[in-house]
């Protein structure tokens, strides 16, 4: 998880960045992702360390369960533009649909690499 971690990190920096300049730095709202992204990088570098693993690992899970419902409202929105809505701004909306997905994916990922951590030592005892 560690380097699924960092990628999550940079992929997060990356998107923020590229939202904010693309707005003609006008919103600093585009740089949530940036802020996600860093504390994904420094858990991911944090786990590097076997005792602070777990930490590092629910911190992720609850910053992931964070990214996710934080973005959830911009399902609503992305229903209304595929019916044909414009929305007020598509850039944001994509950004926040990316960070969605990324957050999801890598909550589910976290959640099945504890449950496969807590079923070996379940195993072993």
């Amino acid at each position: 998880m560690i380097y699924i971690s960092l990628f999550t990190g940079v992929i997060l920096i990356l998107l923020g960045l590229s939202t904010f300049f693309m707005t003609g730095s006008d919103s600093p709202t585009a740089l949530i992702p940036v802020f996600f992204g860093v504390f994904y990088c420094i858990a991911g570098l944090i786990s590097k360390r076997e005792r602070f693993k777990k930490i590092a690992m629910y911190g992720t899970i609850f910053l992931s369960f964070l990214g996710v419902t934080g973005t959830m409202r911009s399902i609503p929105v992305f229903i209304d533009f595929l019916k044909g809505s414009a929305p007020e701004s598509p850039l944001a909306i994509f950004s926040q649909l990316t960070m969605l997905v990324l957050c999801g994916i890598f909550l589910l990922l976290s959640v099945r690499a504890a449950y496969e951590h807590f079923s070996q030592i379940e195993e072993d005892n």
